[in-house]
């Protein structure tokens, strides 16, 4: 849990950078899937970012959500009050149910990359656009992950993904590096 509270501490303070710039990002950070079954740790996230409201996405895997549901959906509740959005992440690897995102209240889900890495074969594209439509027909907004091409690009965004995400745009980089690469190419980043 300690590399969890220092992921929300430093969260917090590249927002305050990223405000002192004039600029207004939205980032996500991962946590470890029992972080969020614990009310100290969602009061510190929800202290932290009182600031910065609609500019936290939590993501986390759905192992968090199989071991106590019923505290687990009250605190994303909670957080969604505090205008806090959780993401699931990695959806399609490994263990994914989707009678679960039926009562589960998170908005945005995140595509696994393997998904998007299997539409090579007319069976891939398939499965992928088939669970793009039916992720959007629950009401869902979508983030592709792994987009590495620009025919990945045109792909998923010609599917209504609403994010896109992936080395097609850059690697990850520093915190300084990133306030100059959203400063210099900020006309060439899709947005929401």
């Amino acid at each position: 849990m300690l590399i969890d509270l220092w992921v929300i501490d430093t969260a917090a303070k590249d927002l305050e950078r990223f405000q002192q710039v004039g600029l207004k990002p939205c980032i996500s950070i991962n946590l470890h899937p029992d972080s969020l079954l614990k009310d100290d740790i969602v009061n510190r996230i929800i202290r932290r970012f009182k600031r910065y409201p609609k500019q936290l996405i939590i993501e986390v895997v759905e192992s968090s959500y199989l071991s106590d549901r019923v505290n687990f959906i009250h605190h994303i509740e909670k957080l969604r009050e505090h205008l806090i959005e959780t993401a699931l992440d990695d959806f399609g690897s490994g263990y994914s149910s989707l009678s679960m995102l039926a009562d589960l209240p998170v908005n945005l889900v995140k595509l696994d990359k393997q998904f998007l890495d299997r539409c090579d074969s007319s069976s891939g594209c398939t499965l992928y656009s088939n669970v793009v439509k039916l992720l959007h027909d629950q009401g869902h907004r979508l983030v592709a992950e792994g987009v590495e091409s620009h025919k990945q690009f045109e792909y998923v965004k010609s599917l209504g993904i609403e994010k896109i995400q992936g080395w097609y745009f850059e690697k990850a980089l520093p915190l300084n590096e990133a306030i100059d690469f959203i400063n210099r190419d900020s006309e060439s980043i899709v947005r929401e």
